[in-house]
């Protein structure tokens, strides 16, 4: 049985973990159900984040469970099965976005090229929504410094560009700046929820942004757990 961390809620009774099978969701959209138990322990991992263990599940690399079978994950591709023309396109785009994301006019990264380390898109309410992470590095010997931009953009038809709907950014070292991570999206109301990992070597900071409306995103829910 493999074993995750309860986030949500913050002290969750094992009756309430029990109550229902978990739907397990890989970053691509495909889901299992399994049922799940709180470890009992004296010792809580991550910020008092109890243990569940998972139970009878066939599910493999999944990212997170949700409690009860009514949430419906939402397919995504990623910009590794794109042919060559679509993912040369998307980072391209991402790019140009991520360049017009505010910086401080003496930025060391201004001017560098951004690098796209990950990007995924699916499709609600009929317009297409792309999600990634660009880096841009300054390789000084003695300090290498790092810049993580996330954005999430959204396009209305094949023939329109994307635009901007919201961006994160983080820059430091290897060990404090930010790494971004799509851990799932899901069907929520009144339109779909983005599950957010931002991750460095002190803590993790998981977060829920909610798209109410084409072109708007709002962070709904987050909590920090220090490692």
């Amino acid at each position: 049985a493999g074993r995750g961390i309860a986030f949500y809620p913050a002290a969750p009774t094992a009756q309430l973990v029990a109550s229902a099978p978990l739907r397990l969701i890989v970053p691509g959209g495909d889901s299992a159900m399994a049922n799940a138990a709180l470890v009992a322990t004296d010792s809580q991992v991550c910020g008092e984040a109890p243990l569940v263990r998972i139970q009878d599940s066939l599910a493999t690399g999944w990212s997170v469970g949700i409690l009860g079978a009514a949430a419906a994950s939402v397919r995504m591709d990623s910009i590794e099965t794109l042919s060559r023309v679509d993912s040369t396109r998307l980072v391209a785009e991402l790019a140009r976005l991520a360049s017009m994301v505010p910086m401080q006019s003496d930025s060391r990264f201004k001017g560098l090229p951004f690098a796209v380390s990950s990007a995924r898109r699916f499709e609600s309410g009929g317009q297409q929504i792309v999600v990634g992470q660009l880096v841009r590095r300054v390789p000084h010997e003695a300090a290498p410094v790092e810049e993580h931009t996330f954005i999430v953009a959204e396009r209305d038809s094949a023939t329109t560009g994307l635009s901007m709907a919201f961006h994160l950014r983080s820059e430091g070292s290897e060990d404090t700046a930010e790494q971004f991570e799509v851990l799932a999206v899901v069907r929520g109301s009144p339109d779909v929820w983005l599950l957010l990992s931002r991750d460095n070597t002190a803590q993790t900071t998981y977060q829920v942004l909610e798209r109410t409306g084409p072109g708007v995103w709002r962070s709904r829910w987050s909590r920090v757990l220090s490692c």
